[in-house]
């Protein structure tokens, strides 16, 4: 998963995105560097730890980035996963208004994050 972080960052992909989301993230004040976190936490659990502890090898667990990783990483799920997991053992073929919302869950809780961390 490390590798395949650091490819993202090194083809500069995350970097296209973070210029295209720009104006939204500067309007919740979310820093770039939490992009990629967001962007891959509903996809894959081990790669987003790998972020996060990264990130807060980088800016300390007590900064504000290191407490919105925190929370990010509390308040969302690695849904595709779980929606996989559990619509397959009950036998749902059709999960895509699950998916839907599960996906509004984990953007609300990360916008959430953001916004309670620049007030507090």
């Amino acid at each position: 998963m490390f590798f395949a972080i650091n490819l993202l960052r090194v083809s500069g992909i995350i970097e296209f995105i973070t210029g295209i989301l720009e104006p939204f993230l500067s309007i919740i004040k979310m820093p770039k560097e939490l992009l990629s976190l967001s962007i891959l936490r509903p996809v894959s659990g081990s790669s987003t730890i790998a972020i996060a502890t990264e990130t807060m090898k980088t800016f300390g667990t007590d900064s504000k980035i290191g407490l919105m990783t925190s929370t990010i990483m509390g308040s969302t799920e690695t849904t595709l996963y779980t929606i996989a997991v559990y619509t397959s053992h009950v036998n749902i073929k059709n999960a895509k208004d699950v998916m839907i919302i599960a996906l509004l869950g984990d953007l609300l809780g990360i916008i959430l994050s953001i916004l309670l961390w620049n007030i507090l």
